[in-house]
């Protein structure tokens, strides 16, 4: 009984937090703004941006993945820092 209370207890503190704090409203936003910068690069490195909040992905050119993976960690670290 006690383990299921605790339990409970601290999953709803957890799920407040979410609330208070728009977890997924910001992880939302941020994506958004992630997937513009990253549609930016080259469409010949960078065929394909897609994702959902900060779940993101994005499809390389094989031919280009050494200049692409140099880029896209510059690039990335730019977006982050602003």
């Amino acid at each position: 009984m006690f383990t299921s209370l605790l339990t409970y207890l601290l999953t709803w503190g957890r799920l407040e937090v979410l609330e208070e704090e728009r977890l997924a409203e910001n992880a939302d936003r941020l994506g958004k703004v992630l997937r513009e910068e990253l549609s930016k690069l080259p469409k010949d490195i960078v065929t394909t941006v897609r994702g959902k909040g900060l779940l993101n992905a994005i499809v390389i050119n094989s031919s280009t993945l050494c200049y692409v993976t140099l880029r896209f960690l510059f690039t990335i670290s730019a977006v982050l820092t602003g």
